[in-house]
């Protein structure tokens, strides 16, 4: 922001589900630069969640507003050349807590949020692409609910791990 290490980033979506119902996101942060590679963010994220259809009983959709205060690491390792993909290395780390409210009920919430990419070149004219996204919410309600056995049937003792030979893909 105006030559200094100092910045701002603001985003807005909104989200409609046919006439069902609208989910709002905002979020504002500040981030400092400590060099051209590493970055240090804090902010604020609203989401809220409206049902559109109040006159139909039989859906239970529930209106909810949460929010949240985060901070996030950012390293962006970018390429020297001019090329199709300029950004090398992504490595994003982010944490935020909060709370949600539904029906007058407030949940306090955290969730981490991991997002990294890297390039590998081969030659000029092939390279290697690999992602990675993670993320994690932990709720005071869910961890009410799934030690009384109520979400999904899942047990107490947790879900069991099942070894697959080949690792799955959403294609």
């Amino acid at each position: 922001m105006f030559g200094s290490p100092i910045g701002v980033e603001a985003a807005l979506n909104i989200f409609k589900k046919d006439s069902s119902f609208t989910t709002v996101n905002q979020k504002a942060k500040l981030f400092y630069q400590i060099n051209r590679r590493h970055r240090f963010y804090f902010g604020v994220d609203n989401t809220q969640s409206n049902n559109l259809l109040t006159d139909n009983p039989m859906l239970s959709i529930n209106n909810y507003n949460s929010n949240f205060l985060s901070t996030r690491y950012e390293y962006e390792h970018r390429n020297n050349k001019k090329q199709l993909f300029q950004i090398k290395t992504l490595a994003q780390l982010e944490f935020g807590f909060g709370n949600r409210e539904v029906l007058n009920n407030k949940n306090q919430q955290t969730k981490l949020f991991l997002n990294t990419h890297h390039i590998f070149f081969l030659n000029a004219k092939n390279s290697v692409f690999l992602r990675a996204n993670a993320s994690l919410l932990n709720s005071e309600i869910i961890s009410k609910m799934n030690s009384l056995d109520l979400v999904a049937s899942i047990p107490s003792e947790g879900l069991q791990k099942t070894a697959s030979p080949l690792p799955s893909t959403p294609y």
